[in-house]
């Protein structure tokens, strides 16, 4: 028989048992979608009018722009979730026809997308509105750029570009983390003016096969981080340009060359079948690492180093600045198997290529030369 006071005690045992613990998890916020109609009677990003939901969209918010027609989008709020100008491609895998370009002017000293910048159509384009010299920086997470492929750029004829940042108006600085150009689809990143400053974590033009990257740096400071790669196992295209108009010294006086792009490691023709392309023309490229051309196999890959002869100004003559690539480590040419690569410098002054331990045609039935 078992006393009241045992009951009484073991009842009161297992009242004391620990309860169970929930263990919270991290909080994780899912960007919703906020479509921009842009009715509300002025450009205003912060006009409530302007959005669908009739709310402006914040920082838990993905921004997004499809308009049919050329757009222009005063930015004049600080923060937002995350920004995309064509349709969410997990959903819609084919965008529809006839999206616009869309015109950011920013109109606050610093704005901020921490879900980052996408383009899967049309195009977008940044640029400041507080006037010269007023300076607006952009701080982004990652950026990708999968919308269609405009034109071939080329120093005569530069292509719209499915994203851009211009300094006409006033400077414009751009922080992001990696930034791919033709991820899966063909994209296009143009930066155009020297008030443009980029920082990014790493950039990738051309990345799966089938897709198209092209990437054009006009005048613009860029500064990657990491490793710049051009054509991983798609086709991409780097074309770093300065204005000669604002390149020229005269005859006899050595040009200084600005370095207009500089980056960790640059990769060309990386992956199985990755074509790449790089044009520097009149501009210092500095690559702190290695470069590594054609490593992938049966890929083909091109650079090009040049700069203008002395040219005729107003009766006076000047020298045009060559290009140059200086490559702190190794320059490795033609690695993989059946892979083609060539080097070209020219111009007058030639363009200029200097790099440590060089190993080239190293794959089998490789080819790889530098012309002069």
């Amino acid at each position: 028989m078992v006393s009241r006071r045992s009951r009484r005690a073991r009842t009161q045992r297992a009242g004391r048992r620990r309860p169970c613990r929930l263990e919270s998890l991290e909080p994780r916020i899912l960007l919703a979608d906020c479509p921009w109609s842009g009715l509300g009677g002025n450009p205003n990003w912060s006009t409530a009018g302007n959005w669908f939901a009739n709310q402006v969209p914040g920082e838990a918010d993905f921004a997004v722009f499809q308009p049919a027609n050329r757009t222009n989008v005063t930015i004049n709020i600080r923060k937002v979730g995350a920004l995309r100008v064509g349709p969410d491609l997990a959903v819609q895998p084919v965008p529809p026809p006839g999206i616009g370009q869309v015109e950011f002017t920013v109109q606050v000293p610093n704005f901020g997308t921490g879900g980052g910048i996408g383009v899967t159509a049309g195009s977008g384009i940044f640029t400041s509105g507080l006037g010269n010299p007023g300076a607006v920086k952009i701080t982004a997470g990652a950026i990708v750029v999968d919308g269609p492929l405009a034109p071939a750029i080329n120093v005569a004829a530069p292509a719209a570009p499915g994203l851009g940042f211009e300094d006409t108006g006033g400077a414009i600085a751009v922080d992001a983390g990696p930034v791919t150009v033709g991820g899966s689809g063909d994209g296009v990143l143009g930066v155009e003016g020297s008030g443009c400053d980029l920082t990014l974590g790493s950039l990738m033009i051309g990345d799966q096969a089938g897709s198209n990257g092209q990437v054009k740096l006009s005048r613009a400071q860029t500064t990657v981080g990491g490793t710049v790669t051009v054509g991983n196992e798609g086709t991409g295209y780097l074309n770093v340009w300065h204005n000669p108009a604002t390149a020229l010294t005269p005859v006899g006086v050595a040009p200084v060359v600005p370095s207009l792009l500089n980056c960790g490691a640059l990769d060309v023709g990386l992956g199985p079948g990755g074509d790449g392309a790089v044009d520097i023309y009149e501009v210092g490229v500095h690559v702190q690492g290695s470069l590594v051309a054609g490593a992938g196999r049966s890929s083909a890959t091109n650079i090009t180093v040049s700069g203008t002869g002395p040219v005729s100004l107003a009766g006076s003559m000047y020298n045009g600045s060559p290009g140059q690539l200086l490559v702190g480590g190794s320059c490795d040419l033609g690695q993989g198997p059946g892979s083609t690569t060539s080097v070209t410098i020219s111009g007058n002054p030639a363009g200029l290529l200097t790099y440590g331990p060089a190993m080239v045609g190293s794959g089998a039935g490789s080819r790889a030369g530098m012309k002069r």
